[in-house]
């Protein structure tokens, strides 16, 4: 891997071992990264680290708000989408929400660390949108992160949990 402005991509040596890298990081996601307990989920981090990830193409040509209400967490947090990006907002940014998204820090996780995906989410009743029905029926596709070995080669950057266990300190160095 190289790393440029933040990105990370494959060599040319990478890229030969392309199906390798991506098997050992399939194996891994299934077998070693497990689900957070309720206690390790942390929705700033989980806000900031997926953000940056959204697929903004599906939406209107113009400033879009979309609230996040997680039954969980009584926090709201909002993703401003504008001609700079998507920002993450703590606090209300002043304009009008264009889209609700209720669901929970589990799902959200999930979905963003791409262990579930929206169609199942949806299926289950654990993700919903409230909105005009035009911006409502892109959220799947703006939201769902897609899965590692589907990215591609400038996304193939090591993904970091969007959770955090915070360990007890153990000492100084």
């Amino acid at each position: 891997l190289e790393r440029l402005e933040g990105e990370y991509y494959l060599t040319p040596a990478g890229e030969d071992l392309r199906s390798i890298v991506f098997g050992m990081g399939d194996w891994y996601a299934r077998w070693m990264l497990t689900d957070p307990e309720p206690e390790e989920l942390d929705p700033v981090i989980l806000m900031w680290w997926g953000h940056s990830r959204i697929n903004v193409d599906p939406l209107p040509d113009r400033r879009v708000l979309i609230e996040f209400n997680f039954s969980d967490h009584p926090q709201l947090f909002w993703i401003l989408v504008d001609d700079l990006g998507p920002s993450v907002c703590l606090s209300h940014p002043g304009f009008e929400v264009d889209v609700t998204v209720h669901t929970d820090l589990v799902t959200m996780t999930r979905l963003w660390n791409a262990r579930q995906t929206m169609e199942a989410a949806l299926a289950a009743g654990r993700i919903s949108f409230e909105g005009p029905t035009a911006l409502t029926r892109k959220m799947s596709k703006v939201l769902e992160i897609p899965h590692p070995s589907v990215m591609g080669v400038s996304d193939t950057a090591p993904q970091p949990r969007a959770y955090t266990r915070r360990p007890e300190a153990v000492g100084s160095r």
